[in-house]
């Protein structure tokens, strides 16, 4: 065979083979994926599904809390676990909205929460058991009582289609003096699609009003000194140290002795009122045990000659902290001198000799 043909012919063979090895190597390829996928369609399907169920029965997905309002939607009956929620309440933020979204009529916990009871927080106290009919008594109690106020509050319900909505709002007075916790719910009857709301009501703020210093131990209750002044025309000063509170100085020495320094956390340097006050007596200081009041007041005549500063407060009988810090509540009072006697002598004189001598020009005058 001439050499010009027989290299054509091999060069033909040469192609051929590299088609074949194409073509074999495609197939092969296309068998594995089909192979893959008839193993893994039904699991992976079954896989996806699964995903997308557990998705839709996750309460946590539709329940939630956003602008003061708690909506909690009913789960499915499967459901592994209830769907907790957490909201607080303050003197800023002072109402709060419950809404059970599917529950059956009444299916708020505990079942008189329209009457003002709540469920006690508590590390064995759940949803379930506060919302029994035969539940303990000791599992519930009234909000206004748990809070210290004064006037009966109660939850205002509102139902609407599918949904049952309950409102909380508090005054300024009945926000407590300490952080207090509580919780409230929705429930199915039987087992399971449980929605529980745990509630933190912020205690009030210290504040100054008039003459008056109302010292509270919240987490966020003393962000600063509160400030008191006295003078001879208001010549008293109030403090409340409310429910839970003790005087700083301690109750043996408070009608007599005030703390050094900027923080009654630490009052481990006293002074008396008789160092600025000569005429000082205890009796000045008068209490009003029931209301944990304590009223200073001072006679006008007895105001320092030189104006002064003393510090007191009131904090909570514990040495632990509150959160991060000791619940301090610190009180300045500025006592203002009193005007010097003998400017006030100076000037009855100066009025007097001017008064004498118009008098005598008049009398002159006359004759």
């Amino acid at each position: 065979m001439p050499m010009a043909t027989r290299g054509t012919f091999q060069a033909g063979e040469r192609r051929g083979e590299r088609s074949l090895f194409r073509r074999a190597f495609v197939k092969a390829i296309l068998v594995l994926a089909v192979t893959g996928l008839a193993s893994v369609g039904p699991q992976g399907s079954q896989a996806a599904e699964k995903a997308r169920k557990s998705e839709k029965e996750e309460p946590a997905k539709s329940s939630r809390v956003d602008n003061q309002v708690a909506t909690c939607t009913k789960p499915a009956d499967s459901s592994p676990e209830p769907a907790t929620l957490s909201a607080a309440i303050s003197q800023v933020q002072n109402t709060l909205t419950l809404t059970c979204v599917e529950y059956t009529p009444g299916g708020a916990v505990p079942k008189n929460l329209t009457e003002g009871t709540v469920c006690v927080s508590g590390a064995d106290k759940t949803l379930e058991n506060c919302g029994r009919q035969d539940s303990d008594p000791a599992k519930t109690i009234e909000i206004s009582k748990l809070l210290g106020s004064k006037e009966k509050i109660v939850w205002a319900a509102k139902e609407k289609e599918a949904a049952a909505s309950y409102s909380l709002t508090l005054r300024n007075e009945d926000f407590p003096y300490v952080d207090k916790t509580f919780f409230v719910g929705c429930k199915k009857d039987g087992q399971g699609a449980e929605c529980q709301l745990n509630v933190t009501v912020k205690a009030r703020t210290s504040a100054v009003s008039g003459q008056t210093a109302t010292c509270a131990y919240g987490v966020s209750s003393n962000p600063s000194t509160l400030e008191v002044t006295m003078t001879q025309e208001e010549n008293t000063f109030t403090l409340v140290c409310g429910t839970g509170g003790t005087t700083v100085p301690g109750k043996l020495y408070f009608q007599t002795e005030f703390c050094e320094g900027d923080d009654v956390t630490s009052c481990s340097e006293t002074s008396t009122y008789r160092s600025f006050l000569p005429e000082f007596e205890s009796s000045w200081w008068s209490i009003d045990v029931q209301e944990n009041r304590h009223v200073l007041k001072i006679p006008p005549e007895s105001f320092p000659a030189k104006e002064h500063t003393f510090l007191v407060g009131c904090t909570l009988p514990t040495e632990k902290p509150v959160g991060s810090h000791f619940a301090a509540c610190n009180v300045k009072v500025t006592v203002r001198a009193k005007p010097p006697a003998s400017t006030a002598t100076r000037l009855s004189y100066a009025s007097l000799g001017w008064c004498t001598v118009l008098l005598s020009g008049s009398l002159f005058s006359f004759l």
